[in-house]
């Protein structure tokens, strides 16, 4: 989470806000010229933080008596590992107790069409590879709210596709509502109460079925 979704993801929402914040500049008497992101120099603060972070974390944890071993494991058994190294060398390591912290990893829906389309997952998102002049996000929970600021204050048009008739259905509505609010001042489209159908890749077109009715 920190080396591929939150720590990456705050820098870039940083970055974002400040683009947001020089655009708005004019409201303020401020006059300065159109702002140009550098998509090579932002890529390389974010290596440059994540890779500090992440030496930062390796040196904790080997300088404080921990045994760090780098490997595949399976059980063998309730209190035995199998492991087997980078080099292919293998062992077995003992214990009491094990505690599993696997992390997670994207979760690609089933929408027909979506395998043969160019997409990215939040993890392709936080590696920055583009600003796009149009996107649209599928979900609209804390991460793809995230996302869909991230991209409103880079100048793309932003739509947000919602399965539900609210936002953020897991937290508190009057929250969702207040950022549903802001969201659509600052441009960002919102298509609720809205499953999709299908994925055309060739003209780019994104089929929608919205409360049951036909396709659109």
């Amino acid at each position: 989470c920190i080396l591929r979704g939150c720590m990456p993801s705050k820098v870039l929402l940083e970055t974002s806000n400040r683009m947001r914040e020089i655009h708005e500049a004019k409201r303020f008497g401020i006059t300065i010229g159109e702002p140009k992101l550098n998509l090579g120099a932002l890529r390389n603060r974010l290596e440059e933080l994540t890779k500090d972070f992440r030496e930062y974390r390796l040196h904790e944890m080997q300088s404080s008596g921990y045994q760090l071993i780098r490997a595949t494991a399976s059980f063998v058994s309730p209190h035995e590992l199998s492991l087997i190294d980078e080099e292919k060398r293998s062992s077995n390591l003992a214990a009491k107790a094990f505690v599993i912290a696997t992390g997670s990893f994207p979760s690609i829906p089933k929408i027909p069409g979506l395998e043969g389309t160019p997409y990215w997952t939040s993890d392709d998102v936080v590696r920055m590879p583009a600003v796009p002049s149009r996107i649209a996000i599928i979900g609209s929970g804390a991460i793809g709210l995230e996302m869909a600021h991230l991209f409103e204050g880079f100048g793309s048009k932003v739509t947000v596709i919602a399965r539900g008739g609210s936002i953020l259905s897991h937290h508190d509505p009057d929250l969702a509502e207040a950022l549903l609010k802001e969201s659509e001042e600052r441009g960002i489209k919102f298509l609720r109460n809205t499953s999709l159908r299908s994925v055309k890749h060739e003209k780019g077109l994104v089929h929608l079925a919205q409360d049951g009715e036909a396709p659109s």
